[in-house]
């Protein structure tokens, strides 16, 4: 049996290179189309969420607005933790008032 399909192989070479470049096409084209996330994310998925309070201090903002949104259950299972960034109009930890 493995005789007769080299004895046939070597018999019609053009048939046996025209189908393996026909895989060879096929398995390019597939390839090439083919959404593949090679490189992961170096950074997390994340969301921004900016608030405005007109009339309200810093302090209120912080306790009315910031905190029930760091406290609320979690939301999709990409975003599994959270972290906060002051913006300018907020107090700074560090400065004097």
């Amino acid at each position: 049996m493995l005789s007769w399909l080299v004895a046939h192989s070597l018999r019609f070479r053009w048939v046996v290179i025209t189908l393996a470049g026909a895989v060879i096409g096929y398995g390019a084209f597939t390839a090439s189309r083919t959404k593949l996330d090679v490189f992961p994310e170096f950074a997390p998925p994340m969301v921004v969420i900016q608030t405005e309070a007109p009339g309200f201090s810093p302090v209120q903002v912080e306790a009315l607005v910031t905190r029930p949104l760091e406290t609320a259950p979690p939301g999709p299972k990409e975003c599994p933790r959270r972290r906060k960034r002051r913006t300018r109009h907020e107090p700074r930890p560090d400065c004097q008032s």
